[in-house]
């Protein structure tokens, strides 16, 4: 266990402070310093760059809109939102994870990745605009996803695999994969009537 708390798993990487300048990633579990940095199959990304994420500045400071809430014209986020290692990125953060009462999602550790190289669950952020590619994972930091299933019941969108999650694997969509063509199935559902879905 390492001083940000992270107890390492078998295929996590950890990030283990610098050796010449360079980050030094190896096996560090007797130092102080080593950060959960995802898993191998899908690890945590490190820029917003080439992800084409139209409300991250030319420095990579994001600023995210929230439609009804107090970040409904934007909230800074900073330039490492998400980045870099599994962490709880939300705590403390506004709209809903700086308020008394914050859902249980706010203090789990999660990260965004490449989606492309990535073979764990991962979901397309909405708060991320214009991306192309970059999703947020739980798995890779070996937490439950309990933010997609709030965010969705929050937005009034429609998802149909939950019933497939106890036989499936017990996933938001299940482990086998069977999501995958729920969710394309889902998706043209909700784009009906103009995005409003069955009406």
């Amino acid at each position: 266990r390492g001083a940000a708390g992270v107890t390492a798993t078998r295929g996590e990487r950890l990030l283990c402070g610098t050796r010449g300048g360079r980050r030094d990633r190896r096996d560090c579990s007797a130092m102080s310093s080593c950060q959960n940095t995802g898993r191998l199959a899908c690890p945590c990304a490190t820029s917003y760059l080439g992800f084409r994420v139209a409300n991250a500045d030319s420095i990579g400071r994001l600023n995210v809109s929230v439609a009804n809430s107090v970040c409904a014209s934007g909230c800074d986020y900073g330039i490492e939102y998400g980045l870099n290692l599994c962490a709880a990125h939300d705590s403390g953060m506004p709209p809903f994870c700086n308020v008394p009462g914050a859902p249980a999602w706010c203090s789990s550790p999660w990260c965004y990745v490449n989606a492309s190289h990535c073979a764990l669950d991962h979901a397309e952020s909405s708060y991320l605009e214009g991306e192309g590619g970059l999703h947020y994972s739980y798995e890779t930091c070996s937490a439950p996803d309990s933010f997609t299933d709030w965010y969705l019941a929050r937005t009034g969108t429609l998802q149909l695999c939950s019933v497939f999650a106890e036989a499936d694997g017990g996933g938001p969509c299940g482990t086998a994969r069977t999501h995958l063509q729920i969710e394309a199935m889902v998706g043209a559902i909700n784009e009906l009537n103009g995005g409003d879905g069955f009406s």
